[in-house]
């Protein structure tokens, strides 16, 4: 159990600081986690050889960046906007959780990007509508857990305990360095998160990114959204392999995985597009073969967090509690996400940097610094 943070006061330097270097980043990482974590004596630990070895092969060195805004909801959810060395920007959101009714416990889930923008194209989603701009680098990555780990040591959230990563970007088309920032996530000598604790979520743009995920220290989700080709396809306009294949890959992963693994699956649903009883029918069907291995299959079913998109509306209280029935009448756990921070439009499907500037625009500038 981790202690309430608000319990070991500790001062920090500004949320605009950044570390010089890889080594003073991991010193006052370690600093703060002794802090988050009740320990006497807050001070930095040596690095070890085996930390050594990670930075040289990662080449991590802290760029510079800087907090440029933060905004909450009335529900304490918490958005970050990070401004990177480059001036592009990304969005990161820290979500405490209410007192747990049995356990009396509190956490912080800390929602991280992969990218800047995105190019699966979801039509739902914010991120989406800028199209990719750059993938972020292990240490920008790693950077938003930095910034968000202050913020919740220095205004007294519960610590962060969840990291998913569900804000800006497909992480597996940044496979590289999401792999190497959840290495560090989950290291002794780092954020020392528990590797059940950190989710790396996909949309699975094919076969071959999610057999690359059988290695990643970290719990796994696949933003599935309709079990229906065409329906996907209409919600997902890049898919390129059907679901059912998707869904062999995810078998064949958690195979390799070995028993105690389980799959998240999710799903944004929208009225009258993939929220009937007959798409929860159809994706009970789909999942079969994921239950018939070692693992198991957890959904969660997610109401379209509203965007203004033409065409698109919200499905109701009563139909997703139809889907969830119907899902659970199969046999499989399935909950309903509560939205949070939707007003600030941090929920999920609303990141997008923060900027006005349009995508087109936000691409040729990024291009343009890369070249001076």
């Amino acid at each position: 159990h981790q202690p309430n943070c608000a319990a070991t006061p500790v001062t920090l330097s500004p949320q605009t600081h950044t570390p010089s270097s890889a080594l003073q980043y991991l010193e006052e990482l370690a600093a703060e986690r002794s802090a988050l974590h009740g320990s006497s004596a807050v001070a930095p630990r040596r690095l070890t050889e085996r930390t050594a070895h990670v930075l040289l092969v990662t080449n991590l060195g802290m760029p510079q960046a800087r907090v440029k805004k933060q905004v909450v909801s009335d529900c304490g959810t918490r958005k970050l906007l990070i401004q990177l060395h480059d001036g592009l920007q990304v969005e990161t959101v820290l979500i405490p959780s209410k007192v747990h009714s049995v356990s009396q416990k509190q956490r912080t889930t800390l929602c991280v990007s992969s990218q800047v923008g995105c190019a699966r194209g979801c039509v739902f989603c914010a991120t989406g509508k800028l199209g990719l701009i750059r993938n972020l680098t292990c240490e920008e990555i790693i950077l938003q857990l930095f910034f968000a780990t202050r913020v919740a040591n220095e205004e007294g959230l519960p610590s962060i305990s969840n990291v998913v990563f569900m804000g800006e970007g497909e992480p597996l088309n940044n496979a590289r360095h999401v792999s190497a920032a959840v290495a560090l996530m989950t290291s002794a000598q780092g954020f020392q998160l528990s590797p059940r604790k950190v989710t790396v979520s996909t949309v699975a743009p094919s076969v071959a990114h999610i057999e690359r995920m059988a290695a990643l220290p970290s719990a796994l989700a696949w933003s599935l959204h309709a079990a229906d080709d065409d329906v996907r396809r209409r919600l997902v306009p890049t898919q390129k392999c059907h679901v059912h294949e998707l869904r062999d890959a995810f078998v064949k992963v958690l195979a390799q995985r070995g028993p105690g693994h389980h799959l998240f699956v999710e799903a944004t649903l929208l009225k009258d597009i993939n929220d009937s009883r007959q798409d929860a029918a159809k994706m009970a069907h789909l999942l079969e073969p994921l239950r018939a291995g070692v693992s198991d299959v957890k959904v969660n079913l997610l109401a379209y967090n509203d965007n203004s998109f033409e065409g698109l509306v919200p499905t109701t209280k009563e139909r997703i509690e139809d889907f969830r029935d119907v899902l659970r009448s199969a046999g499989y756990t399935c909950t309903i996400r509560q939205a949070r921070g939707t007003p600030q439009s941090a929920a999920c499907g609303q990141l997008s940097g923060g900027s006005r500037m349009g995508a087109g625009e936000k691409r040729v500038e990024s291009l343009q610094r890369r070249s001076t």
